[in-house]
């Protein structure tokens, strides 16, 4: 009769991670679209924005009015706002977005962001985008205002308590 194979050493292992340690694969940013008919059309910025999976679009609007209101629904993690809505501007459209909506940030699409920086950041507006900045660009600033976000709304909600 042979010996017994030694039993291996187990006092270095650690258990196995429960369904609530494992870490998750990040969600991907919910956006919602305020497009003023300036760079791609909807349909081809949201396929672009998705193309990687780190951002997801949520809502597409052109109307001022319907953004407020689409936000306040959706509680998106980002809002992009194109400055040019018509005869409404996307500062202030982001202005009363960000008083209304707890926890989103905006980001603002515009012809000139050097000279849009001033008043988007004085309307609470995380970052300014240049309408010539390719999608890729868009989505990774997008995916900054989301993870500042939801930062935010881990810090709001403060500990979570163990029971």
């Amino acid at each position: 009769m042979a010996p017994a194979a030694p039993l291996p050493n187990t006092t270095s292992l650690s258990p196995a991670a429960t369904e609530s340690q494992r870490p998750q694969a990040p969600q991907p940013v919910r956006t919602l679209l305020v497009l003023g008919g300036i760079g791609l059309a909807p349909p081809a910025l949201t396929e672009a924005l998705e193309h990687d999976g780190e951002v997801v679009v949520v809502g597409t609007t052109t109307s001022p009015v319907q953004a407020i209101e689409l936000a306040q629904t959706l509680q998106p993690d980002v809002v992009l706002v194109d400055q040019l809505l018509g005869l409404a501007s996307g500062t202030i459209v982001a202005r009363h977005i960000h008083g209304d909506v707890e926890h989103t940030e905006i980001v603002l699409r515009t012809p000139w962001p050097d000279a849009d920086r001033h008043d988007a950041e004085r309307a609470g507006v995380f970052a300014t985008v240049d309408v010539a900045d390719p999608a890729a660009v868009v989505a990774t600033t997008i995916a900054a205002a989301g993870r500042e976000a939801r930062r935010a709304a881990q810090s709001a909600a403060g500990p979570r308590r163990m029971s």
